[in-house]
């Protein structure tokens, strides 16, 4: 019996280490929305590096970011809206838009890094 129940701490302490609280038993519910929540974050580290690199850029350049942003806003759009098509109807369907979003919204920064870094390293 004391064997059990030392292995059971061991086991316990470890979960604790290993996968935090919020890891643990979520609802599909909760997970849509930390994705949402997850999503909203990459958005705004998006709109913190556009705003850097328009402050970059000359007038023409700035007209030409804002067309290409646009455009890519719809594309994203559309293409989380054909990602989650798979699961209409399922409850996972928000789970698997919001990843989405959030996938591309972080690859879109990272190209707008990259436009920052090399108008600065000129």
């Amino acid at each position: 019996m004391a064997r059990v129940l030392q292995l059971l701490i061991i086991v316990s302490a470890t979960l604790c280490f290993v996968a935090p609280s919020t890891a643990l038993a979520q609802t599909q519910m909760e997970m849509n929305q930390q994705a949402a929540d997850n999503a909203k974050a990459a958005d705004d580290a998006l709109n913190v590096v556009y705003k850097k690199l328009v402050e970059l850029l000359d007038e023409p350049a700035k007209a030409k970011l804002k067309v290409s942003q646009r455009e890519w806003i719809k594309f994203r759009d559309a293409e989380c809206e054909f990602a989650e098509d798979e699961y209409r109807g399922g409850s996972i369907r928000p789970l698997i838009y919001w990843t989405c979003q959030k996938r591309l919204t972080e690859a879109r920064t990272a190209e707008l890094r990259e436009h920052i870094k090399s108008r600065t390293e000129h």
